[in-house]
């Protein structure tokens, strides 16, 4: 009878043993059903690599994308850059955290915005067979009235004189090398000499 009951105890211990290893199986085979259940899950999800705000949305949920779609278009509200085709014949003027003074047409032109020089693509852009560099602005301070798309005006100011005449280059006459102007003097249109600055 001891040994009868050693060798059922023994049975019963193995099938038991195998019970619990096909358990812990079992388990390990739920846990990878549910992780692959919890990745087609966040698959299903966009998720923007930046913070913002959603200012296009160009698709519905259940229509189709592509890999090429763009789908949201997203702005990040702590920046907003401001993008103009500079000519060639000027870039080499402008430096990097130049003044710029910018008017926004939405905003009306008693409203000037200082803005700074971020960066200068290296590469060309040609726009009607001239060629431009695309010049990046950001605004000193944000202003809540801003948008995205919006126009703005820049001057930026490359080189300043003070205390200095200014006239128009029509009126400027070269000759042998001298700069000449016509003026108004003791009722007669007389020629000066000038020498030329800022252009």
């Amino acid at each position: 009878d001891i040994s009868n009951a050693s060798i059922t105890n023994q049975l019963n211990s193995n099938s038991a043993r195998a019970s619990y290893n096909s358990a812990v199986a079992s388990l390990a085979t739920a846990k990878v059903r549910y992780e692959i259940a919890k990745r087609n899950l966040d698959d299903t999800r966009l998720y923007a690599p930046i913070d913002g705000v959603i200012a296009v949305k160009n698709k519905q949920i259940g229509e189709v994308a592509t890999a090429s779609d763009q789908i949201y278009f997203i702005i990040n509200g702590n920046t907003l850059e401001v993008v103009a085709n500079v000519p060639e014949v000027d870039i080499s003027r402008i430096s990097l955290m130049d003044g710029v003074d910018g008017v926004l047409d939405a905003l009306g032109p008693e409203e000037h915005f200082p803005l700074d020089v971020i960066r200068i693509d290296p590469d060309q852009t040609t726009v009607d067979g001239v060629v431009y560099y695309k010049t990046h602005f950001e605004f000193e301070d944000l202003d809540a009235r801003f948008k995205s798309g919006m126009s703005v005006n820049l001057t930026i100011i490359v080189d300043e004189r003070k205390n200095v005449l200014v006239v128009p280059r029509s009126t400027e006459r070269r000759q042998n090398g001298d700069n000449f102007v016509k003026v108004l003097s003791n009722r007669k249109v007389v020629e000066k000499e000038i020498k030329t600055g800022l252009k």
